[in-house]
C-alpha cells in the first residue's frame, strides 16, 4: 500500500512565480487554473496536486521530483526545530508554529539561518599569515 501525503508547496510556488517575474494571474494562466486557486495554493490552503506538478514541469521546466521533495510540508521547520533545540537557543522558547510559519512564509530566511548557524558550528578557518 502506497502512503499518500499532501504536498503543501505554497512558498515554493510563490518563489518560482516571483523568480519568473510573474503575477498570480499570469502564472495561473500558464497553469490553466484560476488566480484564486493559485492564491489558495500559495497560502497552503490547498495541496498541490499531481496535475499541477505536471503543468509546472511543462510550463516552467520544473524538475517535479526536486520541486516536490525539497521539504514538502515541514522540512524547513524540522531543520529549524533542530537548530532552535540547541541549548544556546532553547531558552528563547520559539514554538513549532513559529518555525512552520517562518519556513513556509520566508523560506530564504530559514535557509539563511540554517546556513549561518551551520557555518558557525564549524571550526573557524586558520588565520592567514602575511
Amino acid at each position: 500500500m502506497m502512503l499518500q501525503r499532501k504536498l503543501f508547496l505554497g512558498a515554493r510556488l510563490k518563489r518560482l512565480r516571483r523568480d519568473r517575474g510573474l503575477n498570480q494571474s499570469q502564472m495561473a494562466d500558464e497553469l490553466g487554473i484560476s488566480g484564486s486557486y493559485l492564491n489558495h495554493l500559495e497560502r497552503n490552503q490547498r495541496p498541490v496536486t499531481a496535475g499541477i506538478l505536471l503543468r509546472l514541469a511543462e510550463a516552467f521546466d520544473v524538475d517535479v521530483k526536486a520541486f516536490a521533495s525539497e521539504g514538502g510540508e515541514s522540512g524547513g521547520a524540522t531543520q529549524l526545530g533542530e537548530i532552535f533545540a540547541d541549548p544556546m537557543l532553547a531558552d528563547l522558547g520559539v514554538s513549532r508554529y513559529e518555525l512552520v510559519e517562518l519556513a513556509d512564509n520566508a523560506p530564504s530566511v530559514a535557509d539563511a539561518i540554517a546556513r549561518a548557524l551551520h557555518c558557525g558550528s564549524r571550526s573557524p578557518a586558520p588565520a592567514r599569515r602575511r
